[in-house]
């Protein structure tokens, strides 16, 4: 994986961690769950710089959507 999509995790996995200190929700909250599902996927690709860990990233933002997009 090259060194800018690692980049660009990295900051998606701090932005993800800076919304979800933000929320104001239980930790047990659907949508709260999915953002952290989500983080967990954002930081495996990015430590494991796999390219199925980054497919594996792209499922995980589209079964998400539909959660996410209602929370919003």
């Amino acid at each position: 994986m090259p060194e800018e999509v690692v980049q660009i995790l990295s900051k998606c996995a701090a932005e993800i961690e800076q919304h979800l200190h933000a929320i104001i929700a239980p930790p047990s909250n659907q949508h709260v769950v999915t953002i952290h599902s989500l983080l967990d996927a954002v930081v495996q690709a990015r430590i494991s710089r796999d390219n199925m860990a980054a497919l594996r990233l792209l499922h995980k933002v589209g079964d998400s959507s539909t959660v996410l997009l209602v929370f919003v």
